[in-house]
């Protein structure tokens, strides 16, 4: 990401440099939220949009975030915003489509000077948090989740799931590890095995563009497969 950046000279975005007290943030993802807070912490304006890393906002969500953010500016009593979620599976074709499995909404935008304010359990969302340690991103008792508009029409595209099954053994393995310290990586294993993507339903509308160069370059297609069981880590997808 840093060299991306410095080649293509990218004077609008700041980077941060920062080293992952993993000691100290251990399980449960919560060295993420922590991070996600630093950075929250070097942003300035009224509001504040957070992307991962395998995440895309959608061209077409832009005028409708713009037009929210317009409209709530002075509403201190909306302190975020939700924005639809497409979890993008196995191929750059097929989704998740269960909500009880991947998270249909999440918050995305926040009001930047809301009391309190704090990224919350794996930086999946925000929550209000009063007399907060600066350890314990997890917990629940004593917080609140944050008053939301939902922008239906405002769409981020989640790509972590989709991408080379070879780099997806590393992936699998480093993420885990930061849910569960005791966790052993897996070795000699060539690539992730996706399951039955048959499984899973196509997605029909557009993509964002910039996403174009990447799917129309996918060179996996002889390390997926479409017959057999679906995927061992999505029971709840299918019901089991």
């Amino acid at each position: 990401t840093s060299r991306v950046i410095e080649e293509n000279n990218e004077d609008e975005i700041s980077r941060i440099e920062t080293m992952w007290d993993t000691d100290t943030y251990k399980g449960s993802g919560v060295i993420l939220a922590q991070q996600t807070e630093l950075a929250l912490s070097y942003c300035t304006g009224d509001w504040c949009i957070y992307i991962q890393s395998d995440e895309v906002l959608h061209e077409e969500s832009l005028p409708v975030i713009k037009s929210a953010c317009q409209h709530y500016l002075n509403d201190t009593k909306i302190e975020g915003m939700t924005l639809d979620y497409v979890h993008i599976y196995g191929d750059y074709a097929r989704y998740i489509a269960a909500k009880h499995f991947a998270y249909p909404r999440e918050v995305r935008i926040v009001r930047r000077n809301v009391e309190n304010l704090h990224s919350w359990r794996d930086a999946q969302s925000f929550r209000v948090i009063p007399n907060f340690d600066g350890i314990n991103y997890a917990q629940k008792d004593g917080t609140r989740p944050l008053r939301v508009a939902v922008l239906e029409r405002a769409k981020i595209f989640h790509y972590g799931w989709s991408r080379n099954p070879k780099a997806m053994v590393g992936k699998f393995n480093a993420f885990s590890s930061l849910y569960d310290s005791d966790f052993v990586p897996s070795e000699g294993v060539d690539y992730y095995d996706y399951g039955n993507l048959s499984f899973f339903p196509i997605y029909k509308n557009s993509q964002p563009s910039v996403m174009k160069q990447r799917i129309g370059s996918m060179d996996w297609n002889l390390l997926l497969r479409y017959q057999g069981a679906p995927p061992t880590n999505m029971k709840k997808v299918f019901g089991g």
